[in-house]
C-alpha cells in the first residue's frame, strides 16, 4: 500500500465494526464525496475506486485514496466543513456513517476511538512534515 493511501487508512480491526453501521453508496467517475467548504455529512468508508484528494489553490493533490481509506474523519469530529475536496477517479463504492452516529461510536468504544486518534495524529504529523519541507524548499529560493 503507497504512503498515500497508508494515511487515510484505518486498522482491520476498526474499520470492521464500522463497516458494521455503514450504508453502502456507490459514486460515478468524475463526482464528488465531497468539496472543501461543503457542509460536513459523515464519513466515508472507500470500499472500491481510486479518489483524488485535493486542496484549493495547490497544483498536486495530496493523495490518493482507495479500499482501505476512511474520509472526513477531521470533519465529522469537528462539525466543521471538509478542509479536502475528494473527487472520484473512477466508480467508487463507500460505506456512509453519517457523523453523528459516527461521533456516538467514538464516545461509546475507547478502542475505536483511539485508532482514530492514531490515525489523525499520523496524518497530522505527515502534514507538518510536507509544510516543513516546503517552507525549507522556500527559504533556500534566497
Amino acid at each position: 500500500m503507497s504512503d498515500s493511501l497508508r494515511r487515510f487508512s484505518l486498522p482491520e480491526e476498526i474499520r470492521a465494526p464500522l463497516e458494521e453501521l455503514a450504508v453502502p453508496e456507490r459514486y460515478a467517475a468524475g463526482s464528488f464525496l465531497f468539496k472543501c467548504g461543503d457542509p460536513v455529512r459523515g464519513v466515508y468508508l472507500i470500499r472500491s475506486g481510486q479518489v483524488a484528494l485535493s486542496l484549493p489553490h495547490t497544483p498536486e493533490p495530496p493523495g490518493m485514496a482507495g479500499p482501505g481509506s476512511a474520509l472526513g474523519i477531521p470533519a465529522s469530529v469537528c462539525s466543521r466543513p471538509y478542509s479536502l475536496t475528494a473527487e472520484n477517479r473512477e466508480a467508487v463504492e463507500v460505506g456512509f456513517i453519517p457523523a453523528a452516529k459516527f461521533v456516538a461510536v467514538l464516545k461509546q468504544y475507547p478502542v475505536i476511538c483511539l485508532a482514530v486518534i492514531e490515525t489523525l495524529a499520523a496524518e497530522l504529523n505527515e502534514t507538518r512534515r510536507q509544510a516543513s519541507a516546503m517552507l525549507e524548499q522556500f527559504t533556500g529560493l534566497d
